[in-house]
Protein backbone atom coordinates (compact mmCIF):
# COMPACT_ATOMS: atom_id res chain seq x y z
CA UNK A 1 0.00 0.00 0.00
CA UNK A 2 1.31 3.32 -0.70
CA UNK A 3 0.76 6.46 0.99
CA UNK A 4 0.06 9.43 -1.26
CA UNK A 5 0.50 9.66 -4.73
CA UNK A 6 -1.55 10.16 -8.13
CA UNK A 7 -4.46 8.00 -8.73
CA UNK A 8 -4.84 6.58 -12.57
CA UNK A 9 -5.69 7.03 -15.04
CA UNK A 10 -4.37 10.73 -15.41
CA UNK A 11 -6.32 13.50 -15.88
CA UNK A 12 -6.23 15.25 -19.44
CA UNK A 13 -5.17 18.27 -18.90
CA UNK A 14 -2.05 20.78 -19.69
CA UNK A 15 0.06 18.99 -17.27
CA UNK A 16 -0.26 14.99 -18.28
CA UNK A 17 2.88 15.14 -20.64
CA UNK A 18 4.94 15.86 -16.93
CA UNK A 19 3.82 12.73 -15.20
CA UNK A 20 3.40 10.40 -18.07
CA UNK A 21 7.31 8.87 -18.08
CA UNK A 22 7.08 8.28 -14.61
CA UNK A 23 3.36 7.31 -13.80
CA UNK A 24 4.24 3.83 -12.50
CA UNK A 25 6.66 5.37 -10.01
CA UNK A 26 4.46 7.79 -8.50
CA UNK A 27 0.60 5.87 -8.70
CA UNK A 28 -1.29 5.68 -5.64
CA UNK A 29 -1.46 1.82 -5.73
CA UNK A 30 -2.52 -0.82 -3.51
CA UNK A 31 -1.57 -4.52 -4.20
CA UNK A 32 -1.19 -8.00 -2.60
CA UNK A 33 1.04 -10.34 -4.45
CA UNK A 34 2.17 -14.12 -3.82
CA UNK A 35 5.48 -15.08 -4.57
CA UNK A 36 7.08 -19.07 -4.43
CA UNK A 37 10.64 -19.94 -5.20
CA UNK A 38 13.22 -22.22 -4.73
CA UNK A 39 16.33 -23.75 -5.62
CA UNK A 40 18.06 -27.07 -5.92
CA UNK A 41 21.95 -27.61 -5.90
CA UNK A 42 22.89 -30.13 -8.53
CA UNK A 43 26.61 -30.49 -7.25
CA UNK A 44 29.14 -28.21 -5.43
CA UNK A 45 29.23 -25.70 -8.70
CA UNK A 46 25.75 -25.67 -10.12
CA UNK A 47 23.06 -24.37 -8.60
CA UNK A 48 19.05 -24.55 -10.39
CA UNK A 49 16.66 -22.04 -9.14
CA UNK A 50 12.55 -21.15 -10.06
CA UNK A 51 10.52 -17.90 -8.83
CA UNK A 52 7.13 -17.23 -9.82
CA UNK A 53 4.67 -14.16 -9.15
CA UNK A 54 0.98 -13.54 -8.91
CA UNK A 55 -1.18 -10.79 -7.99
CA UNK A 56 -3.98 -11.48 -6.10
CA UNK A 57 -5.52 -8.56 -5.63
CA UNK A 58 -4.61 -4.73 -6.78
CA UNK A 59 -5.99 -1.27 -7.12
CA UNK A 60 -4.83 1.51 -9.46
CA UNK A 61 -1.73 -0.59 -11.03
CA UNK A 62 -1.41 -3.57 -13.41
CA UNK A 63 -1.75 -6.89 -13.52
CA UNK A 64 1.27 -8.64 -12.19
CA UNK A 65 2.52 -11.91 -13.19
CA UNK A 66 5.58 -13.56 -14.10
CA UNK A 67 7.86 -16.26 -13.49
CA UNK A 68 11.48 -16.97 -13.79
CA UNK A 69 14.07 -20.26 -14.15
CA UNK A 70 17.95 -20.07 -14.10
CA UNK A 71 21.20 -21.54 -13.56
CA UNK A 72 23.87 -20.49 -11.57
CA UNK A 73 27.40 -21.46 -11.29
CA UNK A 74 30.79 -20.95 -9.93
CA UNK A 75 34.20 -20.82 -11.43
CA UNK A 76 36.28 -21.95 -8.96
CA UNK A 77 37.16 -21.87 -5.15
CA UNK A 78 34.68 -20.33 -2.94
CA UNK A 79 35.75 -18.00 0.29
CA UNK A 80 34.81 -20.15 3.32
CA UNK A 81 34.69 -17.95 6.64
CA UNK A 82 33.67 -21.72 8.18
CA UNK A 83 36.55 -24.38 8.56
Amino acid sequence: MTHGGVTSPLPRDEHDHDLNPIHDRVAKADLVLFTSGGSFSVNRYVDLYATAVWMLWGRNTHAIQGDSAGIAWSFGRTLSLIE
